[in-house]
């Protein structure tokens, strides 16, 4: 698997007014594990963590975009000679669920993510914070 590294920044002139990217993390957290999109396959999760850097102590956000598989396209249901049958397809790959990791400074908005060929990135990221903040 070919793990790719993007940086990303959030910055406060893009935010609502008296926002900070505090609070956009602070969202993020929580709002985690609830399904953002209108089918319910795209959830962010993050949780706040000091590091000591330097003998201080910051305050690093890290989290994890998740992406579920759409079950119902991998099923196929048929009817013959008046009975129902439901097919199991096979997963492509075996995988129902794609993943990217983040890590973010919560002061300057910078951060890091991970993610792989037809994971969640950037603007899976992108879309969830636009959509915590339509909900407020």
């Amino acid at each position: 698997m070919n793990i790719k590294v993007y940086g990303f920044r959030v910055l406060k002139k893009h935010l609502p007014q008296a926002y900070s990217p505090v609070d956009v993390f602070k969202a993020i957290k929580e709002n985690r594990g609830t399904a953002l999109d209108r089918r319910g396959y795209l959830r962010i999760a993050a949780v706040s963590t000091r590091w000591k850097h330097d003998g201080n102590y910051e305050e690093w956000w890290a989290g994890l975009i998740l992406r579920v598989r759409d079950a119902a396209t991998f099923n196929r249901l048929e009817s013959s000679g008046g009975k129902l049958e439901l097919e199991s397809l096979d997963l492509k790959g075996g995988k129902i669920a794609d993943l990217s990791y983040f890590i973010a400074h919560g002061e300057t908005g910078s951060g890091l993510i991970a993610s792989y060929y037809q994971a969640p990135g950037f603007t899976a990221l992108k879309f969830c914070m636009k959509l915590l903040f339509r909900k407020k």
